[in-house]
C-alpha cells in the first residue's frame, strides 16, 4: 500500500546518492565486505521508502569514472557497476577526475593525486531542480558531506513552502551534517545490513546484454543473501563465496 498525503495523493520519493560518500565507508569495512560494493541503489531506495509506503520515482547516482591512468581494473569495475545500476533503473550523472600536484609545506613533491570534481554540485542542482519540477514529494539525500548543508538551506527556503520534505541519509560509519538541524531536516542512518539486503546477483541480463559482476566484488564462500535466509534468523557473518543467481533487468 502506498502512503498518501491525506487527500488520496500518492507520496512520491526520490533518492540522491553521493557515490563516494557511500563507497569509502564500505571500503573501510575491510576486504571481507567487498561484496557490499555490488549493491543495487534502486533497491536501497525501496528499502528506505517502503516503510513509509512511499512510491520511489527516481534514484540518482552521482559519481565519476576513474581514468585509465588511475588503474584499468578500477575503471573497468566502475563502468561495470554503472551498467548494473542503469539496469536496475538508476539514473547516473558523472563528474570527472582532474590530476593535481601534491605539495608539502607549499613545496611540490613531484607526485600527482587524482581529485574527483562535480559530484556535490551535481547532486545539489538535480535535487533542487527536481523539486522545482515537482518530480517528488520527499527527497532523500545520501551524503555526509557538510557542503550539502547549503542544499538543505536552499531546500528550506524554496521547496518546503511547496510541501516538499528533505531527509538526510547517513552512510554506515558517518553522521549526517550537523548543520541539517538548523533547517529541521530529519535524518536516518544506514546499517551494514541495509546494504547487504541490496546485493545484486552475479549476472544481470539487460537489453540483451549480460552484465557480469567483477570478481573483486564476489562474496566470501558460504555467504547467503538475506532474501534467501530462513525467516527469523539473524544475519550470518560473511564467509567466502559468491551468490551467482542471475536476474533480468
Amino acid at each position: 500500500m502506498n502512503a498518501s498525503d491525506g487527500q488520496g495523493q500518492i507520496v512520491r520519493a526520490a533518492l540522491y546518492v553521493d557515490g563516494f560518500n557511500l563507497y569509502h565507508p564500505i571500503r573501510r569495512m575491510g576486504s571481507e565486505n567487498c561484496h557490499l560494493k555490488w549493491a543495487s541503489l534502486w533497491r536501497l531506495g525501496e528499502l528506505l521508502t517502503a516503510p513509509k509506503g512511499q512510491q520511489l520515482v527516481k534514484v540518482l547516482f552521482c559519481t565519476a569514472v576513474p581514468s585509465a591512468n588511475q588503474g584499468v581494473g578500477k575503471r573497468d569495475r566502475h563502468i561495470c557497476f554503472n551498467k548494473a545500476q542503469r539496469a536496475c533503473g538508476v539514473t547516473i550523472l558523472e563528474g570527472h577526475y582532474v590530476p593535481e600536484n601534491v605539495e608539502i609545506d607549499g613545496e611540490p613533491t613531484g607526485e600527482t593525486k587524482w581529485t574527483e570534481k562535480q559530484t556535490d554540485i551535481n547532486i545539489a542542482l538535480e535535487l533542487v531542480m527536481d523539486g522545482l519540477d515537482d518530480l517528488y514529494d520527499v527527497a532523500l539525500l545520501l551524503s555526509a558531506d557538510t557542503d550539502q548543508v547549503a542544499t538543505a538551506r536552499v531546500f528550506h527556503e524554496r521547496l518546503k513552502a511547496k510541501g516538499k520534505t528533505l531527509v538526510g541519509v547517513a552512510p554506515p560509519d558517518r553522521s549526517a551534517p550537523q548543520g541539517y538541524s538548523l533547517y529541521k531536516i530529519p535524518t536516518v542512518k544506514l546499517r551494514r545490513y541495509d546494504i547487504e539486503r541490496c546485493i545484486m546477483p552475479a549476472q544481470i541480463e539487460h537489453e540483451g546484454t549480460l552484465i557480469v559482476r567483477p570478481d573483486a566484488y564476489a562474496p566470501q564462500a558460504g555467504w547467503v543473501h538475506p532474501d534467501e535466509r530462513p525467516r527469523g534468523k539473524p544475519p550470518r557473518p560473511p564467509k567466502k563465496g559468491a551468490w551467482s543467481k542471475s536476474t533480468k533487468g
